[in-house]
Order: C-alpha cells, then structure tokens, then sequence
C-alpha cells in the first residue's frame, strides 16, 4: 500500500500547526490548516527528496489545553 500523503485529524482545534523539516533543518513545509496535509512537496510545490524528514505539530483545543508531538516520517519517491 502506498500512502501519498501525510496527515493528521483533530476535531475541536482552536489553533493548528505543522511543521516538516529535512535532515539539515530546514523547513520544506508548514501548513495551518489540519486539512491541508504533506504531499512530499516543499512550499514551492517541487518534489522533495527521498529520505527521512522531521515533523513538529503543535495544536490547542477549544479549552486552551496546548500539545506537541514530534517524530519523522520517510518518504520513499
């Protein structure tokens, strides 16, 4: 199974934000939106790089509670 994109849900987000960085640290995409995921693109709209990158999401929900995951995902081309 392949999967193309990179997403997540949230239901009763007050603020959402996702970062996604390359192995050196540079921010290749960030979105505000939870419907607007990762399709292995940079802001530019150009394909990224196989390889592992870095995601940081940062959330509030609708009673102002703040939360942080982070991790990597690798994306095979």
């Amino acid at each position: 199974m392949l999967n193309e994109s990179f997403l997540s849900n949230g239901e009763g987000l007050q603020t959402f934000n996702l970062k996604v960085f390359d192995r050196w640290g540079k921010l290749v995409f960030e979105s505000n939106s939870v419907s607007n995921f990762w399709q292995g693109k940079n802001s530019s709209g150009q394909e990224c790089d196989q390889g592992t990158y870095f995601y940081v999401i940062d959330a509030t929900d609708i009673k102002n509670r703040n939360g942080q995951w982070q991790g990597y995902v690798t994306l095979f081309r």
